[in-house]
């Protein structure tokens, strides 16, 4: 068991390891490792293996979601902004979580992020202001802020809680 700190969203990511990632009330997201046992009960670490500090997020990292190559994580956060981390490889599993870019994508807080399943380079966001979001990540790669190819405020009257 994960004790001490509040777990807003969670996703789970097989890689070489099963590993639990995790957008946190410490303002950070961390990836915990699952252990097998010898008698094939799962048992998750209690500290993780890999931490993304995210710099400026307001009280808490609310939501994440992994590209579908699992070499991305994006997470949003309370101050409404979002960020992007790659992950390092090891044959044990996890060997860091390292932030690639940040930017305020929202003017309240980010209640939602997804990748698009078939375009690692597309990042959709959601948050309190009403305002779902697309995000063409390319100009992130030369670091650059990530340009907004569409938003839609119209359809929503309300925050934008879940995006799938």
């Amino acid at each position: 068991a994960v004790e001490g700190i509040g777990v807003l969203d969670c996703s789970w990511l097989q890689t070489s390891r099963l590993l639990l990632s995790a957008a946190t009330a410490a303002c950070d997201t961390r990836i915990y490792q699952v252990h097998k046992g010898a008698d094939g009960t799962a048992t998750l670490a209690e500290e993780a293996c890999a931490t993304m500090p995210c710099a400026d997020a307001g009280d808490a990292c609310m939501a994440l979601d992994w590209s579908a190559d699992a070499s991305r994580v994006a997470v949003t956060s309370t101050a409404g902004r979002v960020y992007l981390g790659e992950l390092g490889q090891s044959s044990g599993g996890c060997s860091g979580l390292c932030g690639s870019a940040s930017w305020r994508a929202h003017e309240l807080e980010g209640w939602a992020v997804a990748f698009d399943p078939r375009d690692s380079n597309t990042l959709y966001t959601g948050a309190d202001d009403a305002q779902l979001k697309r995000w063409d990540l390319r100009a992130a790669a030369d670091g650059g802020e990530p340009v907004a190819t569409a938003t839609n405020r119209r359809s929503h009257g309300a925050g934008v809680c879940c995006v799938s």
